[in-house]
């Protein structure tokens, strides 16, 4: 079998993880062999259905697909605080595994009869808080033997010497007419916005709660940020509040022929491109006041093709990616060109900054962590072939202490607590 029949066999084959090397500075590199880091998939997709919108935050990652599938992934907290690098981390606990296949068979093995009965979902929501959780097991070790129960599940070294390990999620919502824009979780409750309606699903029960109907049209840019949804519909800003009852806010007459990158309760970045320009802009909003303003405060021009990301690192550097390989740090207060990232060999496919201010840069087969404060690469993670292979919009996440990065086959997550002195 050829090299390209086996990367799209990997492409195709979405029972199994992958057990991946994980590289260092050069210097730590010399008399060192590699560590292994187990590669979990704890959402599957579809290759011809790819994830457009992906939701993290320290207990749940949450998606939504193009054709209005929506997935969600509760994140199991370890006792261990320790970076899972060696593999008999997850081979001594045979216990544990032994537990969850018995709790999942009990779990099967009750009829409906035998589960108590709830007056309301708000009623089951509230016991799942006071301690009544579902019977489930949220991490689940796969082998590469084919399984009849993809609930009850084993963890095994392969003959390679590797991991292979399926994580279990939840289907909320499997096909609506309308892509999904945006989705937010609060407490209970797991808000997925459409074209022109919200839905509501409880992320104790998993089940659909309410619709909500939001009458906005035309809407040319849809982006998000916590609680917070702007759309652009070229004509105006409206930024759509789910959190504080729905509350709704203009910005009339807005430039035209623009695209937003990053937006929070303070500042909005945005780009043009025009004539072989890009106009990079920041702008200060009030989102709180009765009538809604914009003000112009940083603003700079320069040659390239395009701009294919742009960033908020706080409330005085933006981050921006000239022709999706070279990253620029701007500080927009004093309004300087604070520093230029070496150019990359691969396009950008997704960054993101960590509270812990870390840079992932999320490229082909490969994942960069970019020190902000020392302005160094001091981590590479190596990925395998055949997971960006259809070119589709990716995201990558950092979220109590696991890396979290979509691809053709769904979600992945490495176990990766920051070191100190990062």
């Amino acid at each position: 079998m050829s090299n390209k029949s086996k990367v799209m066999n990997q492409c195709f084959n979405g029972k199994h993880n992958i057990c991946f090397s994980f590289k260092g500075r050069r210097d730590d590199q010399r008399g060192r062999k590699s560590q292994r880091i187990v590669l979990h998939n704890c959402i599957q997709t579809l290759l011809s259905d790819p994830i457009v919108v992906l939701y993290t935050d320290d207990n749940y990652i949450c998606t939504g697909s193009l054709t209005g599938k929506v997935c969600l992934f509760r994140i199991t907290r370890k006792e261990n605080k320790g970076v899972n690098t060696d593999v008999s981390l997850l081979e001594a606990k045979p216990k544990r595994g032994d537990s969850e296949k018995n709790d999942s068979t009990e779990l099967s093995s009750k009829s409906a009869s035998d589960t108590p009965q709830r007056n309301s979902l708000e009623d089951s929501c509230r016991d799942n808080q006071n301690g009544i959780e579902n019977d489930r097991s949220d991490s689940i070790g796969v082998g590469t033997s084919a399984m009849s129960n993809p609930a009850v599940g084993f963890s095994r070294k392969s003959s390679n010497g590797t991991i292979e390990v399926l994580e279990k999620y939840h289907i909320l919502c499997m096909f609506r007419n309308n892509s999904i824009k945006s989705i937010y979780i609060d407490k209970n409750y797991a808000y997925v916005y459409y074209e022109s309606c919200i839905d509501v699903f409880c992320i104790r029960t998993y089940q659909f709660v309410k619709k909500m109907n939001v009458e906005v049209a035309n809407n040319k840019q849809v982006i998000y940020f916590e609680n917070l949804i702007l759309f652009n519909n070229s004509k105006s800003l409206f930024i759509y509040d789910i959190k504080n009852n729905c509350t709704s806010y203009f910005y009339k007459n807005f430039l035209k022929n623009i695209v937003i990158f990053d937006f929070n309760v303070n500042y909005l970045l945005c780009y043009k491109n025009n004539f072989g320009k890009c106009h990079i802009r920041v702008l200060q909003i009030n989102i709180n006041a009765q009538k809604c303003e914009h003000e112009l405060i940083f603003c700079v021009d320069f040659s390239s093709k395009f701009i294919s990301h742009g960033k908020f690192l706080d409330d005085e550097k933006i981050i921006v990616a000239k022709n999706g390989r070279r990253l620029i740090i701007f500080d927009f207060k004093k309004a300087v060109d604070m520093y230029r990232i070496k150019k990359l060999k691969k396009k950008i496919l997704d960054i993101y900054k960590s509270v812990e201010n870390l840079l992932f840069i999320l490229v082909e087969n490969e994942i960069f962590i970019f020190n902000l404060s020392t302005f160094i690469f001091y981590k590479c993670v190596q990925l395998p072939a055949g997971l960006f292979y259809f070119k589709w919009s990716y995201f990558i996440r950092h979220k109590n202490n696991k890396i979290i990065f979509s691809s053709d086959r769904g979600i992945y997550f490495i176990d990766y607590p920051v070191e100190e002195g990062a």
